[in-house]
C-alpha cells in the first residue's frame, strides 16, 4: 500500500499527540476523580478481554463514544448475535458516567 507524504507526517502527528493526551491524562488523575475513572477503565479493558477471548474465537467488537451511543445501538447489537451465532459479541465504551 502507498502512502504520501503528507499521509505519513499526520500519522506520525497524530501518534504523537495520542501520546501526550494519554500523559496528560494520567497526570491529572490525582486531581480529578472522573479522569482517574476513565484512565483506570481503559487499563482494565485489555484484561478484562484476555480473561474472556482466546485467540481462536471469532469475535465482533464495537467501541461506543458514550453510554448513550452505546443505548442507541443495542437493538443492533442484539440483531447481530442472531445473524453471528458462532462468533464472540464485545461491545464497549470508555465513560465514568455510565
Amino acid at each position: 500500500m502507498y502512502f504520501s507524504n503528507k499521509q505519513i507526517i499526520l500519522g506520525f502527528l497524530y501518534n504523537i499527540g495520542i501520546s501526550l493526551a494519554g500523559f496528560a491524562l494520567k497526570c491529572l488523575t490525582p486531581f480529578n476523580d472522573k479522569i482517574k475513572l476513565g484512565v483506570n477503565g481503559r487499563k482494565q479493558t485489555f484484561n478484562v478481554l484476555k480473561t474472556h477471548l482466546n485467540n481462536e474465537d471469532k469475535t465482533l467488537w464495537f467501541h461506543c463514544a458514550s453510554l448513550g451511543e452505546y443505548e442507541q445501538g443495542l437493538p443492533v447489537f442484539k440483531e447481530l448475535r442472531n445473524y453471528h451465532k458462532n462468533h464472540k459479541i464485545v461491545l464497549s465504551f470508555f465513560s465514568p458516567s455510565g
